[in-house]
C-alpha cells in the first residue's frame, strides 16, 4: 500500500489535501507538502463518528504540547473513544489479504512514532491543529466548489485529493461520474485512489492519477484488479452514457466491468427511472 510521491511533493509553497476518514492523510500531508508552510488538511465525511472522533483527537493534540505528553495519554485517549474508532492488527489482515500487499503499520502509537520521528512532533501536531472538519458528502457538488473558492481566496493553489477507496466502494456508475467530475473541478495537482477488493473486503492497491478526466480513472482503476481470486467470469462489460449538468454539459460513454450482481442492480435503478419518464442520462444530478 505504499506509493512514493516524492515526484509530486510541494517544496515551497503551502498544499490543501481534502482528505477523508482515516489518519493516513496526516502522513500523506507530511509527504506532500513542506515545513515552510504548514499543509492545510480539509477532512470531508458525512459519518458523524468520523467527525466527532476527529474534533476529540484535534482537541487531544492541541492540550498536548510535548512529544512527551501526547504519548503518554495517547493510549488512554484511544481506549476512551473505542465507540469512535477501532484499531486493526496487520496480523488479522494478512489472515485474510494477500501476502504480496505492503500495508502500513496499522498500530496508532507506532505509526505516529515514525511520522514524528521523520516530520518532528511540532511539524504532526500544526497539521493536526490547523485541520478543518467538514460533515458532508464528497457528491456533494455545492460543498466541493465552497472549498474551491476558499483555497483561491487563501491562495492555496496546490491541491492535492485523497478520496480512499470511496470511488471502489460506490456502486452505481452514474454516482461514481459525480464523485470524479466534482474532484476534477477542484483541479488538484494529484488525486490518490485505494481500490477495494471484494474477495478480501479490504483496499490493496494504492493509484495516483494527475489526469483528473472521470473516464481516464474510471476506466483504469478497476482495470487491474491485484486479487487473483477474481474470476472474469463473473464480471459483465457494459457501457453507461453520461450526462454533466450546467451550460458547459458534456456527454461521456463509460466502458465498465461490473459483477452480475451490480448489472442487476443497476437495470432496477434504470427500470425505475424509465417508469418515471427519466432516462439514465439525465437522471444523474449535480449535488447528491
Amino acid at each position: 500500500m505504499h506509493a512514493c510521491r516524492n515526484d509530486y511533493r510541494e517544496l515551497n509553497d503551502k498544499i490543501a489535501l481534502i482528505a477523508t476518514s482515516g489518519f493516513r492523510a496526516i502522513s500523506l500531508a507530511c509527504q506532500l507538502g513542506n515545513t515552510r508552510n504548514t499543509p492545510k488538511i480539509i477532512l470531508i465525511d458525512n459519518s458523524k463518528n468520523v467527525y466527532k472522533f476527529w474534533y476529540a483527537f484535534r482537541e487531544f493534540t492541541r492540550n498536548h504540547p510535548s512529544k512527551e505528553l501526547f504519548f503518554e495519554n495517547l493510549p488512554s485517549f484511544l481506549k476512551s473513544n473505542t465507540h469512535l474508532c477501532r484499531q486493526i492488527n496487520l496480523s488479522d489482515i494478512y489472515n485474510v489479504g494477500l501476502r504480496t500487499v505492503q500495508y502500513p503499520n496499522q498500530d496508532i502509537t507506532a505509526y505516529f512514532n515514525e511520522m514524528i520521528k521523520e516530520y518532528s512532533y511540532e511539524h504532526v501536531r500544526n497539521i493536526i491543529n490547523h485541520t478543518t472538519l467538514i460533515k458532508q458528502s464528497w457528491f456533494d457538488t455545492a460543498t466541493l466548489a465552497k472549498i474551491k473558492n476558499i483555497l483561491n481566496y487563501l491562495n492555496i493553489n496546490k491541491i492535492y485529493v485523497y478520496p480512499s477507496n470511496i470511488l471502489s466502494m460506490t456502486w452505481n456508475p452514474l454516482d461514481r461520474y459525480l464523485l470524479l467530475d466534482n474532484i476534477k473541478e477542484l483541479s488538484p495537482v494529484l488525486s490518490i485512489h485505494t481500490d477495494f477488493c471484494d474477495v478480501h473486503e479490504m483496499p490493496e492497491k494504492v493509484s495516483l492519477y494527475t489526469n483528473q478526466c472521470p473516464t481516464h480513472i474510471e476506466n483504469s482503476i478497476f482495470s487491474n484488479m491485484i486479487c487473483k481470486q477474481k474470476d472474469p467470469k463473473n464480471f459483465i462489460q457494459v457501457t453507461f452514457t453520461v450526462s454533466s449538468v450546467g451550460k458547459n454539459s458534456k456527454t461521456f460513454e463509460l466502458l465498465v466491468n461490473v459483477t452480475k450482481a451490480q448489472y442487476e442492480y443497476y437495470t432496477k435503478q434504470v427500470s425505475s427511472s424509465s417508469s418515471e419518464s427519466e432516462s439514465p442520462s439525465t437522471s444523474a444530478k449535480r449535488g447528491i
